[in-house]
């Protein structure tokens, strides 16, 4: 099993540097990915569907209970 991971880290490593060997020079803007994009017909086009995902994280402060009816902290040192 040890030799079958390092096998595909290996093959993974090696597809990764020639794609970056294949890709170093290619510049590519965005107006040319849309152009490209809006040469394909409109029933040709591929389809992403659209994914979304929202958190949100909600702390509710909770006051000391010398402040609760309205009283200053006192200073500690």
């Amino acid at each position: 099993m040890r030799e079958e991971l390092f096998t595909l880290f290996k093959v993974n490593t090696l597809a990764q540097r020639m794609r970056q060997q294949i890709v170093k020079d290619v510049e590519v803007t965005p107006e040319e990915v849309r152009n490209f994009f809006n040469a394909i017909p409109a029933d040709e086009r591929p389809h992403f569907g659209t994914e979304l995902e929202i958190a949100q994280i909600v702390v509710n402060p909770v006051a000391p209970k010398c402040c609760a009816k309205g009283n200053r902290p006192t200073k500690r040192h």
